[in-house]
């Protein structure tokens, strides 16, 4: 990825703005979408690698607003090795330092969404003036000794382990907010499970901030019945999707996705 292409769609929300940056992207083959073929995902998004594969982008967006500043997710950090981490290169590019973000709004904490909170290495927090926020069921599933004990040991490490760790710093000012909570002025959270227990999309103004319910929006916006890998509970981030989906398309919101090309991206009237 051109670092120099890291600012993508703009967005106004009346007086505030909401800017889409590039972080890198995340490469997968077919196993992506367990319940569908090589052949129908060939038919509904066409690879030119001899094994199906589709690249996406990883997004963060930054809400700019009566002179605050607020991330919506961090990206990679380093945790995805070269691919990721390329958000601080994307602020700078806008001229925001990281001191002056004044909160980090977390959809859900898998690491291509929350490991550019803390340096890995030093376990400074790299947005030292920030407030995070994070909805109170999803801390509590990754911080859940059970649960982490029942996953691979991969898992444990990429998952859990490294959410612990990349909040660690925020956590004794964090605020833990319930679904339908307004999180911060004109920010509301709705809850979005499935993908994560905790996993929440955002309304601000006429956007949806929709998080992973969307991994690869020309195939899930036809078929919200495609459910990912990495989902915890595909069946339930299933309804989400149509749930939220249909409120969209109901009240006309624009839908800003983590792993949408350009950020931005209108509902189909027809959407299922």
């Amino acid at each position: 990825m051109n670092p120099e292409d890291l600012v993508a769609e703009r967005r106004q929300i009346g007086a505030a703005e909401l800017i889409c940056l590039r972080d890198g992207a995340v490469s997968f083959g077919a196993d992506l979408f367990p319940a569908l073929t090589s052949a129908e995902l060939q038919a509904a998004l066409p690879s030119d690698e001899a094994e199906w594969r589709i690249t996406l982008p990883v997004n963060v967006f930054l809400w700019r607003d009566r002179g605050r500043t607020v991330l919506f997710d961090t990206g990679c950090g380093s945790a995805m090795g070269a691919s990721g981490g390329l958000l601080p290169h994307a602020l700078a590019q806008l001229g925001v330092r990281p001191e002056a973000v004044d909160a980090v709004v977390l959809t859900h904490m898998h690491p291509d969404h929350s490991s550019g909170l803390t340096d890995r290495t030093t376990g400074r927090p790299l947005f030292p003036a920030a407030t995070l926020h994070v909805a109170r069921s999803e801390l509590s599933y990754w911080f859940d000794d059970e649960a982490m004990a029942g996953a691979a040991p991969r898992e444990q490490a990429l998952y859990f382990q490294e959410s612990r760790a990349q909040v660690a710093p925020y956590l004794s000012t964090a605020h833990r907010f319930q679904p339908g909570a307004e999180v911060l002025p004109g920010l509301q959270a709705l809850a979005a499970p499935g993908h994560t227990p905790g996993h929440t999309a955002f309304r601000l103004g006429d956007v949806l901030i929709t998080g992973d319910l969307f991994h690869a929006p020309a195939l899930q916006l036809a078929r919200p019945e495609a459910w990912v890998r990495f989902d915890v509970d595909g069946p339930i981030g299933i309804d989400s999707r149509r749930r939220l989906l249909a409120l969209a398309r109901r009240v006309g919101l624009t839908l800003a996705g983590m792993h949408m090309e350009g950020g931005f991206q209108d509902p189909p009237s027809d959407a299922a």
